[in-house]
């Protein structure tokens, strides 16, 4: 019996230690966490009647305010204004149902000055579920959220000046093209029943007039095209398959003229706009076409592989090619390399397509060299759209 009594007497005194071994360590423990805290947060003690009990170097630094202002008083003397009322007792709800509540508040400081801090205010309980305290954590964010808030002004001042773009866009185009069609009504009205009136250098001088009013007028819808790409906003799943074959329905004529043979490789169904992305594959199809070499019927190949981000698409010509001083240029807009004698068009059309492209959240680039074909690759992002 002696004995047992010594051996339990020696449990009892290991159990001692260890007990004591581990509140040492999870003093130095708690220490450390509150040491580590006291540096990034501000931290403060509430009682259950919400009157601050402690806090830390951070929350004073932070409030400007004393700890000798801070304890025994709330929270309140901090109030900016910013939040309603039912903010604050919808937080308060949820801390007093025992929930932890987490959120951004703009503070105000002993200066006046105004901050915002992300919070987690945390009830804490007894063992009869009781809640006895609160603590606050807080970390400022006031740059963050300076920095979110003038991001929002210039997005309103960025979409306050695209409104007044489309809008002198639409007006300009409308308003200058009514002349523009009273000009080629009256030199075609001229050139058909007064012909007689004019010797070769008037009806040449007509005939300049008619091409210079007609390409005018072609700028001019060019342009009013171009700043309606934004405009579409209906995101669909566009089957591109379909969609090429659709153009080659519409570009039909064309193709037959030319002989040109289009080869079409399986190609994915994408979450994009499909009315651009319809003028994206016509405009490069229809550029594949005219600038092809003469007596070589076009050959063009459209493809697509998955990249790490989306799709990056192929539409390869066998035509002149672009020097690669010009690689750039093509994707400016009214930029033309060629004499529009021989090549007609605006000038435009590569600058509709890198703008769709930015609308799809990818980029254009082309991979050619002069007399040797062109490969126009262009990627559209799926992450966030499919």
């Amino acid at each position: 019996m002696i004995f047992t009594a010594l051996g339990l007497n020696k449990t009892d005194e290991e159990r001692q230690k260890l007990a004591m071994e581990l509140q040492k360590n999870n003093s130095y423990y708690l220490k450390r966490f509150k040491e580590g805290v006291d540096q990034v947060s501000s931290v403060s003690l509430m009682d259950t009647n919400k009157v601050i009990t402690y806090v830390n170097d951070s929350f004073c630094k932070t409030t400007q305010y004393s700890r000798e202002e801070h304890v025994g008083n709330t929270l309140e003397l901090l109030d900016s204004g910013h939040h309603q009322e039912q903010f604050f007792i919808q937080m308060w709800e949820t801390i007093e149902s025992g929930e932890i509540w987490v959120g951004e508040i703009k503070n105000k400081a002993k200066d006046g000055s105004f901050y915002w801090v992300f919070t987690a205010i945390i009830p804490f309980k007894n063992d009869k579920d009781k809640i006895t305290e609160y603590m606050s954590i807080s970390q400022d964010i006031t740059e963050r959220k300076e920095a979110e808030e003038l991001k929002m002004d210039y997005v309103k001042k960025l979409e306050y000046k695209n409104k007044e773009l489309e809008q002198f866009a639409y007006v300009a185009s409308h308003d200058l093209q009514e002349p523009l069609r009273t000009v080629i009504n009256y030199t075609d009205l001229l050139t058909k029943r007064r012909a007689e009136h004019f010797d070769e250098l008037g009806l040449k001088s007509l005939q300049f007039i008619q091409e210079a009013t007609v390409r005018m007028s072609q700028l001019i819808k060019s342009l009013l095209d171009y700043n309606r790409i934004d405009n579409d906003n209906n995101l669909t799943l566009v089957d591109c398959n379909e969609l090429i074959n659709g153009i080659e329905i519409e570009l039909s004529k064309e193709i037959k003229d030319t002989e040109t043979t289009i080869i079409v490789e399986k190609l994915p169904s994408i979450n994009g706009y499909e009315s651009t992305l319809r003028m994206l594959f016509q405009n490069l199809i229809t550029n594949a076409i005219k600038f092809r070499k003469e007596g070589i019927k076009p050959l063009i190949t459209i493809s697509a592989i998955r990249d790490g981000i989306g799709w990056e698409f192929s539409v390869k010509d066998n035509g002149i090619g672009i020097s690669s001083e010009h690689k750039e240029k093509i994707f400016v807009i009214f930029q033309q390399l060629h004499n529009k004698n021989k090549y007609e068009g605006s000038g435009i059309g590569l600058s509709h397509c890198r703008k769709i492209v930015d609308l799809h959240g990818g980029k254009i680039w082309v991979e050619s060299k002069l007399n040797e074909g062109s490969i126009f690759k262009f990627t559209i992002r799926t992450k966030g759209h499919e």
